[in-house]
């Protein structure tokens, strides 16, 4: 829903929304560019950075990953790296729900606390909050 609204707005786009539900599937490995830091940036995770890099917005994030891994892997080793800045230009560069695709990529175990977030920021808390259940009411009914 929040997705549709943000959408209708003019302030989401589809291939971002995508790249959030499905990730970066690389069909092509060979022609795919080399891990700077295959130590710490999983296949699964790389192969999602590089997809990215297609989408418009975020072309050029490998050469970010190639040139400044070690600051990426700070930020990715954080427990919280939603509350981080991005590296270098990136934080500046995107909107929110942008850096969700970078955390996305290489941090999925907290995508679903940084959406309800977002989602809170955006469109309020009601959207998350399920409704309370007055069972005195739905008895009367």
């Amino acid at each position: 829903m929040t997705a549709k609204i943000l959408s209708n707005a003019g302030k989401l786009l589809e291939e971002e929304y995508d790249f959030i539900l499905k990730g970066g599937i690389v069909l092509d490995k060979l022609g795919q560019a080399p891990n700077p830091a295959p130590w710490w940036i999983s296949e699964q995770n790389w192969d999602n950075i590089t997809e990215l890099d297609k989408v418009s917005g975020f072309h050029e994030i490998i050469d970010s990953f190639e040139q400044h891994y070690k600051a990426w892997n700070g930020w990715y080793a954080t427990t919280f790296p939603e509350q981080e800045d991005l590296v270098g230009e990136w934080n500046d560069k995107l909107t929110d729900f942008q850096k969700i695709c970078v955390l996305r990529s290489l941090r999925p175990d907290r995508i679903s606390f940084c959406l309800t977030q977002f989602i809170i920021t955006k469109l309020g808390p009601r959207y998350v909050d399920p409704p309370v259940l007055d069972l005195k009411a739905t008895f009367d009914e």
